[in-house]
């Protein structure tokens, strides 16, 4: 749906002028959430005012859009809720906090097994008493997802599919936020002194941005306890470099830009969903249209898109 690939392009757009990272502040969580609450506004009324076509379209909406915008507001809702609660006590503390939040995300994956075996088999055969509204099945729906939920923008399991990419994002989240932990403690370790190196580039800014991920990944500065914004400071690049930003760069400049189909950059990116790699492409087709604005503007000619 256009409506749904239109907010899902501004709240990728926002994330990624913000550079938000897998290891974000509180800050970036909250103005994120800000952010999205409205969009899911827009999405919900345009939606209750809106005719599906047939019983497959709704089933679309509710299995596949409306979960993939939930899910972002429900990822930096719980980001928010984690990093309001971080213990600043010692190293251990800490430790213990982040492997309870993802104990808590196995123990929701336990309680909702079978369904979630049934959305990730990619099965079908349920879909109607799943993602259509009014039509729960009591022999279905053993649990009480289904009682208290809006009856025209829900079908209780809507929410569930949008938790389950939920969690997946969090269980990155908090694996990144235990290594970063670990590499604050390795520094402790060896004595908090962490090794300045004065290097001095003179290939282009481009190809050290690339070296600079390789680096990060291969762990070649302070024995793999540097992380990326440590080792772009010394190299110094200003701009945030986050892992985000080069998934991004790779599909749009490298990827797509070379001619590389969009069926195998959604593979390379583990996109469960090719509309999802769809707004890379979009964003790469904004960036030529606006380039070629200002080249005519240099040129003083009026830009016209040609038609083939």
């Amino acid at each position: 749906m256009q409506f749904v690939d239109k907010i899902l392009f501004q709240i990728n757009t926002e994330i990624e002028k913000l550079g938000i990272d897998d290891c974000m502040g509180i800050d970036s969580a909250l103005h994120m959430m800000r952010f999205i609450q409205p969009l899911g506004d827009e999405l919900r009324k345009y939606i209750l005012a809106y005719q599906f076509a047939d019983e497959t379209e709704e089933i679309s909406f509710f299995k596949e859009y409306k979960p993939e915008v939930l899910s972002k507001y429900l990822y930096y809702n719980k980001i928010y809720v984690i990093e309001s609660k971080y213990p600043t006590g010692s190293d251990i503390a800490q430790r213990e906090y982040l492997y309870k939040e993802l104990d808590s995300l196995t123990f929701y994956f336990s309680r909702n097994l079978d369904f979630y075996q049934y959305y990730r088999s990619k099965s079908t055969y349920l879909d109607r008493y799943y993602f259509t509204r009014n039509q729960n099945d009591l022999r279905i729906c053993t649990d009480s997802s289904h009682i208290d939920k809006d009856p025209l923008y829900s079908t209780g399991y809507d929410f569930k599919v949008a938790k389950i990419i939920t969690n997946e994002l969090l269980k990155i989240y908090l694996t990144n936020r235990l290594q970063e932990l670990e590499r604050i403690v390795q520094r402790k370790a060896d004595n908090g002194q962490v090794v300045e190196t004065i290097l001095r580039w003179t290939g282009s800014k481009r190809a050290l941005v690339e070296l600079i991920y390789a680096l990060e990944a291969n762990g070649d500065f302070n024995k793999g306890t540097a992380i990326l914004k440590e080792i772009a400071a010394i190299c110094g690049i200003e701009k945030t470099l986050t892992y985000h930003v080069a998934r991004h760069s790779c599909a749009t400049s490298v990827l797509l830009a070379n001619g590389v189909p969009i069926e195998t950059v959604s593979k390379i990116l583990g996109h469960t969903n090719i509309r999802t790699t769809q707004i890379y492409a979009r964003i790469t087709d904004l960036k030529v249209s606006s380039d070629m604005e200002i080249l005519a503007q240099k040129l003083d000619v009026p830009h016209r898109t040609a038609s083939r």
